[in-house]
Parts: C-alpha cells; sequence; structure tokens
C-alpha cells in the first residue's frame, strides 16, 4: 500500500490528481502537496472516476478545493465491475461546483455518486455548490447496500432538482445526501442551506441511519410541494421512507439542533416516514423555528416533526416556535404504534391557518390510533392554535399523562367566543402528578380528571444556540410537573454578533438567535399521511367570551429593574428577512400593563405617546430600572410615523405595532420575546405568515 501524490491543480496530465487516480492501486493513499494549500483543482474534461479501494486525504493541504468547475460531477465511484463493493475515504477536502444535467439516476450525486455496496467514509469535508438535476443526492448518492459515514463535514447549498425518466419527479431528490438503502452516519456534521424535494438536507430511504451532534439550519424541502399527487415536499431537513430492508430498522437522532428549515405537506424540519417494527428516535435534540406551509393539496402538518407509523420515542428534547398551517405545530404523529415523549417541552408553537381561524394542536397533534401513548415529566407551555387544543390535540383515550405542565396554551377558536380547549380538547388518562395553569380559563377542560389548577410562574424558555436546552421551570413551589434539567452543554450557537443599526433593510443574515411526480418502484408512500378528522363544534354555555385573551400573560418586556441606578451601556444586534425597510425601538412602560401614564395600551393617543417617547438607542444607553416595551413601525420610520398617521390607523400611513394588542391596529399579537433580551416582529397589518423574522433586535447589556 503506497503513498501517492498529488503536486499540481492541473486537470490531467504528470502529477494531476486524474492521473495518481488512474495509477494508484487497491489500498493505496492519495496526498497532496502542501504548495496546492488553498487552491482549486477544476475539473474541464468530467468527473473524476474512483474503481479501487482508496483514501484521499487533503491534510496536508489545507483549503484544497475539487471543483466539478458547474459542468461535471466530482467523483465517480463504482468499481471495475459493478457491485463489487469498494471502500472509498475522502479526508480534508472541499468538493465544490459539482453539477450533472442528467436526468434518472446517471443525474445524481453531484458531488459523488457512490455506487451499490460502496463503504463511503466523509472526514473533515465540506461539500458546497453542488446541483443535481437527477433523481437523488445533490452532493452525495449513495446505492443500495452502501454504508455511509460522515464525520466532522459541512454541506451548505447543494441541491437537487429530482428530475427523473420521463419527466417524472423523483421522491429521492435529497437536497445534500440520498441514501438508498443501506446504512448512514453522519456525526459532528453541518447541513446549511440545502435544497431538495424531499429531505432538504437529507433523503434516507430504508437505511439504518444515526445522526448524532449536528446541526441542520435553513434547508428547505417545500419546492416539492408544487407537485401532486405524490409525496413531495416533506422533511425541511430529513426525509425517511422506512429505515429497515427486509428487517425493522432505527432511526436515532441524537444531540442535534434544528433550526429554521422549511417544508411544504409534511414535517417543517423532520418526516419520518417508517413501516411496521421500526423506531424513530429523537433525544437530547432541539427542533425549533421551523416550518411547514400548504402544499399543492392544502395540508400543512408538523411543524417541527411529523412521524407516520411505526414507534416514536422522544426524550429530553425541545420543540419550540415551530408552526403548521393545520395541525401539529411543534409534532403530528399518528399512535398506532407506541408513542413516548419524556422529560421534553413544547413551547411556542403555533397550528393556524393564514386566516387564523384554522388549526389544530398547537403543541402536538395525536392523530387517533389504536396503539398508547405516554407523556411523562413534559412542559407543554405557551403553545397556540387557530382552531382547538392549543396545547395537544388527540385521542384521550390511548394517552396516559404522568408528572407533566400545561401553561398558558390558547386556542382561538376560530374566533368563536368559546374560550375553550385551551390545553387539551379531552381529558387524558391520569397517571398523577399533573399541573394546568388556571389561564386563560379556569374553567376549560382538564388535562386530566385530578390535574391540579394553578399558576405555575412558568419561567421563559431561552434559547442557548446548542442541541440541549434547559427547559422553563415553574417558580410555583407547589408545581412538581414538568420537564426537568439533565445537564450538559450543547455545542456552541451560530449567531450573529454584528453591531445593527435599529433601521435596517431586507438582508440575509442568520437570525441572531431563534424565533422563530411519479415513484420509484420501491416506494412505499404513494399518499399523502393522515389528518385527524375535523373536530366538532364546542358550544358550552359555561365557556365564557374572550377578550383579548391571546395576547401574552407576561408581555415582551425588557427588565431593567435590577439595575437600579444610572445608565446601562447596550450593544444592538439586529436583523431582517422582511421586504419592508423596518425600524425598531423601545420606550419606558410604568407597569406589565403597559402603562404611560394614564394611558393604557388600547386608549386613543396611546401609540403617538409611545413613539414620542422612545429612547435614543444611537446613545447605547438605556435607563436602570426600568421596563422597556419593544415596537416596530413597518416599512417606515417613527418621524414618518408621527408626521402622517400618529393615531395608528389602518389605510392612513405608516403603523406601529407593540408588545400589546390593544394598541395594534389589528388587534394581532406582532411581537414575539425569543430569551430575554431578543424580540422579534412580524410587520403585516393582520399578523403576515408569523414567521417573526421580520425585524429581530437582541439587546446586548454590559
Amino acid at each position: 500500500m503506497a503513498i501517492l501524490t498529488v503536486t499540481n491543480t492541473a486537470n490531467q496530465g504528470q502529477g494531476s490528481l486524474r492521473a495518481i487516480l488512474a495509477a494508484a492501486k487497491a489500498g493505496d493513499t492519495i496526498k497532496f502537496s502542501s504548495n496546492l494549500a488553498q487552491k482549486t483543482i477544476t475539473l474541464t474534461s468530467g468527473q473524476l472516476v474512483i474503481n479501487k479501494n482508496l483514501t484521499l486525504d487533503g491534510a496536508d493541504a489545507p483549503g484544497l478545493k475539487i471543483s466539478g468547475n458547474n459542468t461535471s460531477r466530482v467523483f465517480f465511484v463504482s468499481g471495475v465491475q459493478p457491485w463489487i463493493p469498494l471502500t472509498v475515504t475522502l479526508r480534508n477536502l472541499s468538493i465544490i461546483n459539482g453539477k450533472t444535467v442528467a436526468v434518472g439516476d446517471a443525474g445524481g450525486g453531484a458531488g459523488i455518486w457512490a455506487e451499490n455496496n460502496t463503504k463511503l467514509t466523509i472526514q473533515n469535508c465540506q461539500f458546497r455548490n453542488n446541483h443535481a438535476n437527477g433523481t437523488a443526492g445533490g452532493a452525495i448518492l449513495t446505492g443500495w447496500g452502501a454504508t455511509t459515514t460522515v464525520i466532522n463535514s459541512k454541506f451548505d447549498n447543494n441541491s437537487c432538482q429530482g428530475n427523473d425518466i420521463g419527466g417524472k419527479k423523483s421522491e429521492l431528490a435529497g437536497g445534500a445526501i440520498t441514501s438508498r438503502t443501506g446504512t448512514l452516519i453522519v456525526r459532528n456534521s453541518r447541513f446549511t442551506n440545502n435544497k431538495g424535494l424531499n429531505g432538504g438536507a437529507i433523503n434516507i430511504r430504508n437505511s439504518q441511519t444515526t445522526i448524532e451532534n449536528s446541526t441542520f439550519i435553513r434547508n428547505d424541502s417545500s419546492a416539492g410541494g408544487a407537485f401532486a399527487p405524490h409525496t413531495m415536499g416533506y422533511g425541511g431537513a430529513v426525509y425517511t421512507d422506512g429505515i429497515g430492508w427486509n428487517k425493522p430498522g432505527v432511526i436515532r437522532i441524537s444531540n442535534s439542533r434544528f433550526e429554521r428549515n422549511k417544508a411544504a405537506g409534511h414535517g417543517g424540519a423532520l418526516l419520518l416516514w417508517t413501516y411496521e417494527g421500526d423506531k424513530s428516535i429523537v433525544e437530547n435534540s432541539t427542533i425549533i423555528n421551523n416550518q411547514v406551509i400548504y402544499n399543492i393539496s392544502k395540508v400543512s402538518s408538523g411543524g417541527g416533526i411529523q412521524h407516520g407509523n411505526g414507534d416514536l420515542e422522544i426524550r429530553n428534547t425541545t420543540v419550540a416556535y415551530n408552526r403548521a398551517f393545520q395541525q401539529g405545530g411543534g409534532l403530528t404523529t399518528d399512535i398506532n404504534y407506541s408513542t413516548i415523549i419524556a422529560n421534553s417541552t413544547f413551547y411556542g408553537n403555533r397550528a393556524e391557518s393564514p386566516d387564523g381561524k384554522q388549526g389544530l394542536g398547537g403543541g402536538i397533534m395525536l392523530n387517533a390510533g389504536s396503539a398508547p401513548a405516554t407523556i411523562t415529566k413534559t412542559t407543554i407551555a405557551k403553545n397556540y392554535a387557530g382552531w382547538q387544543g392549543g396545547g395537544v390535540w388527540g385521542n384521550s383515550s390511548k394517552v396516559n399523562l404522568k408528572d407533566s405542565l400545561f401553561s398558558d396554551n390558547f386556542a382561538y377558536n376560530g374566533g368563536n367566543n368559546w374560550n375553550g380547549t385551551h390545553h387539551v380538547g379531552q381529558s387524558f388518562i391520569n397517571g398523577g402528578g399533573n399541573f394546568q395553569s388556571s389561564y386563560p380559563n379556569p374553567n376549560d377542560v382538564k388535562v386530566t380528571a385530578s390535574a391540579i389548577l394553578t399558576d405555575p410562574k412558568l419561567g421563559v424558555l431561552t434559547d442557548n444556540g446548542s442541541y440541549l436546552q434547559t427547559p422553563p421551570l415553574p417558580g410555583n413551589p407547589i408545581v412538581t410537573g414538568g420537564a426537568m434539567p439533565i445537564g450538559g452543554s450543547g455545542m456552541p450557537g451560530n449567531r450573529s454578533n454584528n453591531l445593527g443599526v435599529i433601521d435596517v433593510s431586507p438582508t440575509d443574515t442568520e437570525l441572531p438567535g431563534t424565533d422563530h411526480s411519479d415513484n420509484n418502484t420501491d416506494s412505499r408512500t404513494d399518499r399523502e399521511l393522515p389528518l385527524a378528522p375535523p373536530p366538532k363544534h364546542i358550544n358550552s354555555p359555561e365557556l365564557i367570551p374572550i377578550s383579548n385573551t391571546n395576547a401574552a400573560k407576561q408581555p415582551e418586556l425588557l427588565d431593567l429593574r435590577d439595575r437600579l441606578t444610572g445608565m446601562v451601556s447596550a450593544e444592538f444586534t439586529v436583523s431582517s428577512e422582511a421586504a419592508y425597510n423596518n425600524s425598531g425601538g423601545f420606550y419606558v412602560v410604568d407597569n406589565y400593563k403597559g402603562h404611560i401614564g394614564n394611558l393604557k395600551p388600547s386608549d386613543p393617543g396611546y401609540a403617538q405617546a409611545a413613539v414620542s417617547q422612545r429612547l435614543d438607542l444611537d446613545q447605547e444607553l438605556l435607563p436602570a430600572g426600568k421596563l422597556l416595551a419593544p415596537f416596530i413601525i413597518a416599512d417606515g420610520t417613527p418621524e414618518e410615523f408621527l408626521a402622517h398617521n400618529p393615531n395608528n390607523q389602518h389605510g392612513q400611513g405608516k403603523l406601529a405595532y407593540f408588545a400589546y394588542i390593544g394598541a395594534n391596529p389589528d388587534g394581532v399579537d406582532h411581537v414575539r420575546q425569543l430569551d430575554k433580551n431578543t424580540f422579534a416582529f412580524e410587520d403585516l397589518f393582520g399578523g403576515g405568515d408569523r414567521d417573526f423574522n421580520d425585524l429581530v433586535i437582541t439587546v446586548n447589556l454590559a
């Protein structure tokens, strides 16, 4: 076994990578001269072929890139005789600008296409800007029986168009990786801005799968939602269609973070479709600020996770601020098989149609089934449903609830004055030790018959940017239910630290926090996943009308009352994904109710007074000992608002939105507090798309 060295960046000829690959023998290692550091090998005569067991290691040439020149695939891995297994390892290399134009499998895997039974290991590599026109795998496609291991690698801006033979679209179109019937292991890796038709980052077909210590941000499968009637658009980050092959399998996702991924139809972050005997495990992870939009069939389910068939376990996991238009803002799962949710947090998720009047199961949708579901030591708080079941909607006869806490969930009831089903639609089986907030209606359906009604004084969920969150804890000592910390520090977040001005234009800056065809013959999901049947209307005379009860019980405020005197130094980090040029800021309020002297938020003149008394943030100083309330001027400045529409009337000029619904011209919530010092805004009248990224302000206090 020899070591061969690539000495230049030429496409071919002596010392080139192409020539060294041809000369190498099975078991050899190919290295790269140190003079190739930060350089690019650009392919001008097509893909490179690996047809023997080899290791390629760029450790001696840091920053070395191998480019498909936007004209060809980078690597094709295939034995001299097809179906003869190869073992290939790539280390310390960047695979960039691979491109395929063929349809079908021939157009898959623009970075690497590894044929059947390959044992492929990717370590310390980067895959960027690889684009596959064919069926599967924007960066990597592996064939039947392959074992693919990805360690400490990054995948950014890869895509797969999913074009199959005959003008069909493929269900296998994963934006970065497609593993087709084998084994996939992903550890310590990062997937950002990848796009596919099923699985914005990863598409898994009948493959045993392990995902550990990895991050998935801004991956997108929603383009697949335009195609009907088949199952595409699912799994903004990860999509599975079966885990085992001819025997049950397991997908285990642990110590990982899924943030701001997007799908259409099902599974804003994760679509875990399995089969009888398969098991899905999600543990020690964060699923945050993902969304699922309508597909062409007007389905939008499972803003964070959609699970179907097989057993499901969710442990020590935070599911927060995810959104679905139809059902299951955080999670949708059927319970035809075992479902276990333990020591987890579902917080601030929303199931809400664009008109605000529909949406079931703001936190969780448990579709009716024959198998039991168990929810233990779990906190379900501040979730929202446009119709019913702000916390959970599901089959009460199959759900056992134990040692759990439901707090401040809200169901809008389609705008009707029923004021009910805020936490659950029906009482669950009592496992003991359950607590329920009296807010928003102490006479509402109880989560179990013996649940204790109280004010839990629940803290705010503060996103630490890692995969493992500290759940919000109750301040009321009698409350013993709900999720508890398990320790661990998680991975460092990747937050924006740029100092911004408060008047911002649209950017593509990462938020400083979170809010936030026809099928192949072996496909078994050529149908929509099930939706829950529509609920019956609740029309009990015992229920009382709503009056601004969807306002936050604890308004979104910056509390400086622990700073006793003087001025507090502050820096402001700002980002926006809006088409508008928005402005934002803070003003002093007298109390949590938002009073400014004798003015209440619902009083005429409140908006003018608030904006007129805004703080000068250019000074980077804030008054100690005060409560500060945030505001946004949509597509304008405070000066424009005060000059042309100080009464804050719709259709009269620039509009201001506040943390107090009574002050807003549309009576809709426009502000979300992501953590103690981060405030996120919606800028459209009526609430817009409710992704709360139109303006985000983080206050960094000295």
